[in-house]
């Protein structure tokens, strides 16, 4: 639980999140391989932690975080944020897990 999910301290990742869509001042979690930020004020969101969750099983798939953000990065550049593949698959698996 933080006030404010924080950026990273890489320069790669901070440039390369932003350009991407996936991260700014109003990002409310992030999965990083098993730990999950969640902004304090929707630790309570279930779908959020569902969302996060489907991404900490997609770092596993990808085998480790490198693999996962090189793929998870590229999409969203690709296709933007809300159409890349991972990120529409953590939207509707999150949505089948709550009901």
């Amino acid at each position: 639980q933080v006030s404010t999910i924080p950026l990273p301290k890489n320069t790669f990742l901070r440039v390369a999140g932003r350009a991407a869509g996936i991260l700014s001042k109003t990002s409310t979690g992030m999965a990083l391989g098993y730990g999950i930020l969640v902004r304090e004020d929707f630790v309570s969101d279930r779908n959020l932690i569902a969302h996060e969750l489907v991404h900490t099983a997609q770092y596993e798939r990808f085998a480790g975080i490198k693999e996962f953000l090189a793929e998870y990065l590229s999409e969203c550049i690709n296709y933007g944020y809300l159409e890349a593949p991972l990120e529409q698959e953590a939207m509707l698996r999150s949505l089948d897990a709550i009901g």
